[in-house]
């Protein structure tokens, strides 16, 4: 079994991550690795809580007729999509984000999808201060080992949770238990998990940001 990994505020602040407002008895909820079958799953499980949450999403995953079944009941319940990139890879320079993120972004305009402006890189890579103008960077705080066949990461995700904390789970249908025993020891605690803020664009410097526009 790997260990839940807790990435220190001080290192998010030195990469210049968003880091969203902190209210009591609140997590930011995030998905990584989807579209997927499991995005599917989760849209069954969250409304059972009251949840909703950020999923970070790969171009790579794209398949429309998913698309096409998932997205107006992920808009529908509350959920937001951001960018994981085009593929699983490791974006180390800063010419392949810029890439990467523009082209991904270009894609999901086209198929319809609306994005908020967050980006995750895979396994956490990225330089300082690399990404385009109007996106923010996205880190975690608490990520279990849930992207491997683990049991008994939701008790200590429980047990270390803090109020603001940005929680990244991964698409896995493995983890459709696990994920049903964390959101109703959590809710039994009194925690609500949301999405991450939606946003027409966000500012580069500190954590505050622009609201949406509505028409």
């Amino acid at each position: 079994m790997g260990h839940l990994w807790r990435l220190p505020k001080a290192i998010q602040r030195l990469l210049c991550a968003y880091t969203p407002p902190q209210r009591e008895g609140i997590f930011y909820l995030t998905f990584d690795d989807g579209p997927s079958s499991a995005t599917e799953a989760l849209l069954q499980i969250l409304p059972k809580y009251k949840y909703s949450a950020t999923f970070f999403w790969l171009w790579s995953q794209y398949r429309s007729e998913m698309i096409e079944r998932t997205v107006p009941l992920l808009w529908a319940q509350g959920h937001n999509v951001a960018l994981h990139g085009m593929n699983h890879i490791s974006p180390w320079r800063k010419s392949t984000v810029s890439r990467e993120l523009s082209y991904a972004a270009h894609l999901w305009k086209q198929t319809g999808v609306p994005l908020v402006p967050y980006y995750r890189p895979p396994f956490g890579h990225i330089r300082w201060n690399s990404l385009p103008k109007d996106w923010r960077l996205v880190l975690w705080d608490l990520m279990p080992p849930d992207y491997i066949a683990s049991r008994g990461w939701e008790k200590e995700l429980l047990s270390r949770l803090r109020a603001g904390d940005i929680v990244v789970l991964h698409e896995r249908r493995y983890n459709e238990n696990a994920w049903r025993r964390f959101f109703s020891a959590a809710a039994e605690f009194g925690w609500q998990a949301v999405a991450l803020p939606q946003t027409a664009s966000v500012q580069k410097a500190g954590s505050k940001i622009h609201p949406a526009e509505t028409e």
